[in-house]
């Protein structure tokens, strides 16, 4: 049986503030920190390399985010797809959503390129 190993970066920095989160490097990152204010995700492929360019037209990407949170729970507030905000549908719609204090607050964000540098984020 073959295992489905993904690229994950373990990290001891603490999310607040944006977040570059390349997904050349890792489909699935864990900050083990505890966060220290609320944070946004700007999806891309790297600091030099557009997801436009890595995820084709039709295509969905799908990421996994953990965020460790202390005494105060921070949370998600916002999703952008190379700096650009993309049409949130599903529970991004709903954000900001408190994450749970003392405990790790998780994240399936799926992306797909509807239309050359579009994107659907679910």
């Amino acid at each position: 049986m073959a295992l489905d190993l993904l690229p994950t970066t373990i990290s001891n920095s603490p999310l607040g503030g944006l977040f570059n989160y390349d997904v050349l490097t890792q489909v699935i990152y864990y900050s083990n920190a505890n966060a220290t204010g609320n944070y946004q995700i700007n999806f891309r492929g790297d600091s030099v390399t557009s997801l436009a360019s890595v995820v084709p037209v039709g295509n969905t990407l799908r990421t996994l985010l953990f965020v460790q949170n202390g005494p105060t729970a921070y949370y998600l507030t916002s999703v952008t797809v190379d700096g650009f905000p993309a049409t949130a549908i599903g529970w991004l719609k709903r954000l900001p959503e408190p994450g749970p204090s003392n405990n790790i607050s998780s994240y399936e964000i799926n992306i797909t390129q509807t239309s050359a540098g579009v994107f659907t984020i679910f």
